[in-house]
């Protein structure tokens, strides 16, 4: 009975001596590799974020213009002349624009600026007289004058549309006789209406006096012959003879200015 008691009070004490155990803390081994949060140097952290990989950013891509192979402001898909030179004007299309509408483009037209409606040559410019023009004027005088009977401005109309359209040409006009009267008689003749047909082209028809000439010729170059009435009618005659510019000044004094 005695020993029975002593057992008993032993192992009350024994079970007393022991700490109970820690029922919040969860169950398992303890994580002896955790280390808090407060105690992870920044250098680490910052060092384990740039080997982390980055993460694909899906990018927009950025529109290109039209190509423009000429670069005249017009793209290659709309340019139907795709060729044209640098610093030219073009229209929608890309083709290098007509300014003065004369049907001639682009570095052709070495007059870009000629008058609209104007006829023009290949090059957009007036047309340039190259041989001489003549015309045998159906004007007619009162016997022994120079005065014109009737009106003569249209047997010069032709003379004066050709000198308004190549401004560089300039006439002669030449007064002509049969070989009745006195030679010294028919050349003074000849040279009054010479310049009465002149003043007609200046005065009435608007051409420049600077470029008109007169000269007169008497009987000395017959087209017909003179032993008949309608021979010397075909010598009484005046002419104008369009120049070109290279012409002009080909024969110093041979033409005088129209009075």
């Amino acid at each position: 009975m005695r020993v029975l008691m002593f057992g008993l009070l032993f192992l009350t004490l024994f079970a007393c001596g022991q700490p109970l155990p820690d029922r919040s803390a969860p169950a398992g081994p303890a994580d002896t590799d955790q280390v808090p949060a407060a105690d992870v140097p920044a250098a680490a952290v910052a060092d384990d974020a740039a080997t982390e990989p980055a993460a694909s950013q899906p990018t927009t891509p950025v529109p290109q213009p039209p190509a423009d192979s000429d670069g005249d402001g017009v793209a290659d898909a709309s340019d139907t002349c795709p060729g044209t030179a640098p610093g030219k004007q073009v229209d929608a299309s890309g083709c290098e624009i007509d300014p003065d509408g004369d049907g001639v483009i682009g570095t052709a037209d070495l007059c870009p600026t000629s008058p609209y409606g104007e006829p023009v040559d290949g090059t957009g410019c007036r047309p340039r007289l190259a041989v001489p023009q003549e015309y045998t004027l159906m004007v007619t005088f009162e016997t022994a004058s120079a005065t014109i009977v009737g009106d003569p401005h249209a047997a010069l109309a032709e003379v004066a549309a050709l000198m308004t359209q190549s401004p560089e040409t300039g006439v002669v006009i030449e007064g002509h006789t049969d070989n009745r009267g006195p030679p010294k008689y028919n050349m003074r003749m000849s040279q009054l209406r010479a310049d009465a047909v002149a003043k007609v082209l200046i005065s009435d028809l608007g051409i420049d006096a600077a470029r008109v000439s007169t000269k007169a010729f008497g009987k000395t170059k017959p087209i017909a012959t003179n032993a008949t009435k309608e021979g010397r009618e075909r010598n009484r005659r005046v002419v104008a003879v369009v120049l070109p510019a290279k012409l002009l000044s080909s024969d110093p004094g041979a033409a005088a200015p129209a009075r």
